[in-house]
């Protein structure tokens, strides 16, 4: 169940504690979902899971089906109806996913596999049945399988969005607004969304006590107060006026009482009677001790419900009361997210939360209550006195500094000795003077009327220290506030639109600097000669060490060859490293070696055994993601009972288990990097003191090497720089390889 695009996976044995807690730890880490779930008890027995969204805005709660389970329906967050979700003219786009060319699976972290068929209305208003499997296919695929099927009047593509270096990807289908989605599978993608209607439902007009307290489900029946006496063939059952949903008749006994009948008994019965035609209800008890049916259905309803009992003894009552008319019993979405609306000087903005600052600029505005009919007069001005703090706190800084100075340098003539250590000191008088000459100079670029501290109110006397015309500089700062400004802060500008002051240095000197620009740099770029590819390619991107490849297929349109490229320069790989060699369990060579095979029963093929004993060592020795060394070694203590497990554990841990040590179907040994990103990752074997035992064939001088590996996925993050493109089909195997690493780039065409 995906939950702001974030896979929650709900099991048939979780309470309702776990699910709760399972939304919540997904709403942790670097991808949190943004949603806190919490449990509200009403009343005894009747527990609501409340999910409330961490940010505003109009987007809300993004809740989807990712199975054919209707979990978002059972938990009766969402109603039955069903509409587009991101409609555009005359069809529909899928929500935004990071990758095209990945299953859909392993892209959403999805721990079932959903598949299934959808149904897409042509334009014969005929459906026609395009197949998905999530476990396989990527968007991209999904894409192909809609045009494959050519459904008349309808078309699949893929849109991209890039902002900065982030490109996302959405499914667009083109010429048709009607599915059918059994399987859930279009509301996985994002294209269609149930509703949220209000739930109605009809309430008993009586409450039902048990010794003056409200009944609740364990209650039995024989003790609701008022019926004082049971007899046998007591019955419970709704009148002729009663309907389903579907406005089926379902009068007729439904319960006959016995002295062990409980409440919950009878919202069970009362429940199997308006399902028995294939509608949906809930029946329970409220916190006032009335019955109430809620109808679980989308669309306008028949329910009506018309609960009678009969009993035997004449002084023995048991009156639920007149149901309510249909009516609203419970909503859904208790509050709507919402955008913020504010209209300022007449033009009407919106924002996500209620902190606006890219409307008035330099300016935030924090929004507290909202109020349609109060207009609210913002005068925006500058905070001078702020400005003068920051002033005083400067004079007073550089004051401090030159006490200081003159200290060091002071003489008592009386005493006719030095007052300060650094008396004479001329580096300290240098000093001094760079400083005092700083703050009396003219500043470069400011009107001569303002371009000294001492004409603007800030005045230096005869010890050096600074001190501050309050009323001068106050009343410069009101009237000439810039003027201040550009004493204290260096500015740029130009005469001409070619050029842009962008920043300086503090070796950078005032003056006023002649540049011709000769030539302005241009970025280059790369365009094919046509649209397709003659016949399949690899595309291999490099630059320096890195390395990319992207398969090209001649049906591939312009678009997705773009798309391609993209996705894989998105694309963050784990390390992986696989042995060449294979080993098998036993003789025949027909069941490949796994972690729980003893080392008595390793074959190096279908005759020959490896002949491992009691303490033969395996070494092996190599270097960590990050070039550190590693050695380390296994030794077999009994071969009928040890497994090769125990030579992968003992990998793990030499490595600090940043790495998984595993044998995979093929009885070849696999080490996978935990984490993603650049990496030197090595590893060497030494079976010279492990009998017949090999993993592969390749011979060093000094030892055995019995791992020989192939990298498989070597992808590092994506850095910057300039990249060659060139069309090859790279193939290359080496016994020690360095990390490949991957160039950023983003296709256009």
């Amino acid at each position: 169940m995906p939950i702001n695009g974030v896979a929650v996976s709900i099991t048939a044995t979780d309470t309702l504690a776990d699910v709760r807690d399972k939304i919540n730890n997904a709403n942790a880490g670097t991808d949190p979902t943004g949603v806190t779930a919490s449990i509200v008890s009403y009343s005894t027995n009747d527990y609501r899971l409340m999910l409330t969204s961490d940010t505003t805005g109009e987007d809300g709660i993004g809740l989807q089906n990712a199975s054919s389970s209707n979990l978002v329906e059972l938990f009766g967050w969402k109603d039955k109806s069903s509409s587009i979700k991101n409609s555009i003219t005359g069809g529909a786009q899928s929500d935004s996913f990071t990758n095209s060319t990945q299953d859909v699976k392993t892209l959403l972290g999805l721990s079932s596999t959903q598949s299934g068929t959808i149904q897409i209305m042509d334009g014969n208003s005929v459906y026609q049945n395009v197949s998905i499997d999530f476990s396989t296919d990527s968007i991209e695929d999904i894409k192909t399988a809609i045009n494959n099927a050519s459904i008349v009047g309808v078309t699949a593509s893929i849109i991209t969005d890039t902002s900065g270096s982030l490109t996302n990807y959405k499914l667009q289908i083109d010429g048709s607004q009607d599915f059918v989605d059994d399987q859930n599978l279009l509301e996985t993608l994002g294209i269609i969304q149930n509703g949220v209607s209000e739930v109605q439902g009809s309430t008993s007009g009586n409450s039902m006590t048990v010794n003056g307290g409200y009944i609740d489900p364990e209650s039995l029946i024989v003790d609701i107060d008022g019926y004082n006496l049971f007899t046998s063939g007591d019955k419970i059952s709704l009148g002729a006026t009663s309907r389903d949903h579907s406005n089926h008749d379902i009068s007729g006994d439904i319960l006959t009482i016995t002295e062990e009948t409980t409440v919950q008994d009878l919202l069970n019965a009362i429940e199997t009677a308006y399902e028995a035609n294939g509608d949906e209800v809930s029946v329970y008890i409220t916190s006032t001790g009335k019955i109430e049916v809620a109808d679980l259905e989308s669309g306008t309803s028949s329910l009506v419900v018309d609960l009678q009992s009969t009993i035997g003894d004449s002084n023995s009552a048991l009156d639920w009361g007149s149901f309510t008319t249909l009516d609203e019993v419970r909503k859904r979405e208790l509050v709507a997210g919402a955008d913020a609306s504010i209209v300022v000087d007449g033009i009407t903005t919106t924002s996500t939360d209620n902190t606006v600052d890219d409307v008035i600029s330099g300016v935030t505005l924090n929004l507290l209550k909202a109020d349609i009919d109060t207009t609210v007069t913002l005068n925006i001005d500058r905070d001078v006195d702020a400005i003068m703090e920051k002033i005083s706190a400067f004079v007073d800084a550089y004051n401090e500094v030159m006490a200081y100075i003159q200290e060091q340098q002071s003489y008592d003539e009386d005493e006719e000795e030095t007052g300060g250590i650094l008396f004479g000191d001329g580096t300290l008088s240098s000093v001094k003077s760079d400083i005092t000459s700083t703050l009396i100079q003219s500043v470069w670029g400011v009107s001569s009327e303002y371009s000294m501290m001492g004409l603007v109110g800030i005045n230096v006397d005869n010890e050096g220290q600074l001190s501050i015309d309050t009323e001068k500089l106050q009343g410069y700062l009101n009237t000439n506030f810039n003027d201040v400004k550009n004493i204290f802060s260096a500015n740029g500008t130009a005469n001409s639109g070619t050029l842009e002051y962008v920043s300086h240095s503090r070796d950078t000197e005032a003056g006023e600097y002649t540049v011709n620009i000769t030539t302005a740099a241009t970025q280059s770029t790369s365009t094919s000669n046509n649209g397709t590819v003659g016949e399949n390619e690899t595309l291999t991107i490099t630059e320096d060490d890195k390395i990319a490849e992207v398969d090209l297929t001649t049906d591939m349109t312009l678009t997705d060859i773009k798309n391609a490229i993209n996705s894989e320069m998105s694309k963050v790989y784990m390390e992986t490293l696989i042995g060449d060699a294979q080993l098998y369990e036993g003789s025949g060579g027909t069941i490949a070696v796994s972690s729980t095979t003893t080392w008595d029963q390793v074959y190096i093929d279908a005759s020959n055994s490896a002949n491992l004993a009691d303490n033969d060592v395996i070494s092996f020795s190599g270097t960590t993601r990050s070039g550190s060394d590693v050695d380390g070694s296994y030794t077999i203590s009994d071969a009928s009972t040890d497994s090769v497990q125990g030579l992968l554990s003992a990998i793990e841990s030499a490595y600090g288990n940043e790495i998984t040590a595993a044998v995979d179907s093929s009885g070849q040994m696999v080490l996978t990097e935990k984490s993603s990103g650049n990496s030197q990752i090595s590893i060497i074997f030494d079976y010279s003191q492990a009998h017949a035992l090999s993993f592969g064939s390749s011979v060093s001088t000094e030892v055995i090497t019995v791992l020989q590996f192939r990298k498989v996925q070597q992808h590092p993050e994506i850095s910057s720089g300039r990249v060659a493109i060139k069309r090859s089909i790279m193939v290359w195997m080496l016994p020690v390889l360095l990390m490949e690493r991957r160039p950023p780039v983003r296709a256009c065409f």
